[in-house]
């Protein structure tokens, strides 16, 4: 999987963060839902929304690893949000958080695969105090899903992100795969 951890980005206006954004999702190997994630702090005094770290999500279903092409996927028919057991999934949300650090590996993030409960004080040990300033206070923007997992919206807590913004398109698309085939 190749590292989604960019060099900030400046965007004009939020529709050009949700295109940058947008163009991410194919680095995410999940079959059921592309998804891919901004931590984005917008300085409103300058009309400038800077795009700080983007993560997609990574699924590693039994005996396959994070990078793997997947030709299967075990909670392709499920309904959303259960059973994460079947696919050690690393979750958008929480790769965008975990790429403000350059460097830091997938296996490194892998401690914190949406069917972890991880304590705040393991969510928070994996931060310097100058990326949890950097993330305290700015907005999460989600593409390719229509809401944020519980475990997920407690990561951002953790860290100080309350603002998540859906991307109505792509969610709206996704959510209405889900409703077709009665997994929502």
């Amino acid at each position: 999987m190749p590292d989604p951890k960019l060099q900030e980005i400046l965007a004009k206006s939020e529709e050009e963060v949700w295109d940058v954004v947008r163009k991410t999702l194919p680095g995410s190997n999940c079959l059921k839902t592309h998804t891919a994630a901004a931590v984005v702090r917008c300085d409103e005094a300058e009309g400038i929304y800077r795009i700080l770290s983007i993560g997609v999500n990574a699924c590693a279903p039994t005996g396959k690893t994070y990078d793997s092409k997947l030709d299967a996927c075990p909670r392709m028919d499920i309904k959303t949000g259960t059973n994460y057991g079947l696919c050690a999934s690393l979750h958008a949300e929480r790769s965008a958080c975990l790429n403000i650090r350059e460097g830091r590996t997938v296996k490194d993030e892998a401690v914190f695969a949406s069917h972890l409960n991880a304590q705040e004080s393991e969510i928070l040990s994996a931060f310097t105090p100058e990326e949890l300033k950097l993330l305290n206070g700015a907005s999460l923007y989600l593409v390719g899903h229509y809401w944020s997992c519980e475990s997920c919206v407690s990561f951002l807590k953790t860290v100080g992100i309350t603002d998540i913004k859906l991307d109505k398109l792509t969610g709206g698309k996704t959510k209405s795969a889900y409703e077709s085939k009665k997994i929502c």
